[in-house]
C-alpha cells in the first residue's frame, strides 16, 4: 500500500477505472493522507464506529509478528464494518478493530504471498472498503 499519490487523486475516474495505476494515497482528498496508525486516527477524534460504509478500511499501521506495535510491514490493520472474515485486531491496536493477513484477506483484497510484507503488497479490486484518511 503506497502512501504517495500516483494518479493525482483520480482513482476511479475514466482515466483510472477501478483505480488502475493509482496508489492508496490517491483515495484521500487534498490536505488528507492515509492514516499512519490508530493513534493518529484517535487524535483526530476518529474510531471504527464512525464508518458510514461497509468494508475494510486500511491504515499504514506498522506491525511485526501480527502485532500492531513497533515497526514492520506485517499484516494490514484498519477498521471494518459489515464485512466478515477479517480477524479482530488485538487490544494494542485500538481504536483499529480489524486485521488482515495473507491467509485472512477479505474478498477483493490481495495482500501478496509474503506473510511478513502484506502492508507493502496490499491492493484492492472492488468497491467495498478502502483506506482511512486523516487530515494534515
Amino acid at each position: 500500500m503506497d502512501a504517495e499519490i500516483a494518479c493525482d487523486r483520480a482513482s476511479g475516474s475514466t482515466d483510472h477505472p477501478a483505480g488502475r495505476g493509482c496508489a492508496a494515497a490517491d483515495l484521500c482528498s487534498v490536505g488528507w493522507h492515509v492514516c499512519k496508525n490508530g493513534a493518529e486516527l484517535s487524535a483526530q477524534n476518529g474510531d471504527c464506529g464512525t464508518l458510514e460504509a461497509d468494508g475494510f478500511f486500511a491504515t499504514q499501521q506498522p506491525a511485526s509478528g501480527g502485532v500492531c506495535a513497533g515497526g514492520g510491514n506485517d499484516d494490514v490493520f484498519g477498521c471494518m464494518r459489515g464485512a466478515v472474515g477479517a480477524n479482530l485486531a488485538n487490544a494494542v491496536c485500538q481504536p483499529l478493530n480489524a486485521v488482515m493477513s495473507t491467509t485472512t484477506a477479505l474478498p477483493g483484497w490481495n495482500l501478496g504471498t509474503n506473510p511478513i510484507n502484506e502492508r507493502l503488497n496490499a491492493t484492492k479490486q472492488n468497491l467495498l472498503g478502502g483506506v482511512l484518511c486523516c487530515k494534515g
